[in-house]
């Protein structure tokens, strides 16, 4: 009954871990994500406004407005790739979070004793 009661906990321990995994590559993946498409925004992004500015300065409604609405498009996909990152990382979090709390206060009691006991030995 010990033994099974202690396999039980290896295979809860084991599923926790393969969670941190997931949470692990997904913070990962996310932070790829936005970098690799939010730094090309962010270089369009700056030009586009100056180029708002100079046709503002000229007098240039027409430019000004052509311009605003293209800096409006660039805002709307680094909206999306913000609420997609954002939203996904939470999702893992509430779905995992538990498990990384029950990671950490099994972790720190019985791996702690174990690794102890075993320099204690040597």
């Amino acid at each position: 009954e010990r033994e099974s009661a202690a396999r039980a906990m290896l295979l809860t321990l084991e599923e926790r871990a393969r969670g941190l995994d997931r949470v692990a590559l997904m913070h990962e993946t996310a932070a790829v994500f936005a970098h690799e498409i939010g730094t090309p925004l962010n270089t369009v992004s700056g030009p586009l406004q100056l180029l708002r500015d100079d046709f503002d300065a000229q007098g240039d409604a027409r430019g000004v407005d052509r311009v605003r609405l293209l800096l409006a498009q660039v805002d709307r996909i680094a909206g999306i790739v913000h609420e997609l990152s954002t939203d996904s990382l939470r999702w893992w979090k509430d779905r995992y979070g538990p498990a990384l709390i029950g990671v950490a206060s099994l972790g720190g009691t019985g791996a702690d004793s174990e690794r102890d006991g075993s320099a204690a030995g040597r």
